[in-house]
């Protein structure tokens, strides 16, 4: 299985970041990496969503790829 990060911010798009987000879930582990660590960023919609990662807590060489919505 692969490990993926997608980037998470305020004012994100949800179809930008959802649709690919849940699509991969399917087949992939998949971490929500924002710049603070475990936040709740809210979308430009009101959305609210939580990161798993701070991107100071990963190190790149442990994923296979990155989706930057």
């Amino acid at each position: 299985m692969k490990k993926l990060i997608v980037l998470i911010e305020n004012n994100f798009n949800e179809m930008e970041l959802l649709y690919p987000y849940y699509r991969l879930l399917e087949d992939h582990e998949v971490h929500l990496v924002g710049t603070l660590g475990e936040k709740v960023y809210s979308s430009a919609a009101g959305l609210k969503m939580m990161s798993s990662l701070g991107s100071g807590d990963i190190n790149p060489e442990d994923y296979d790829g990155i989706i930057i919505p």
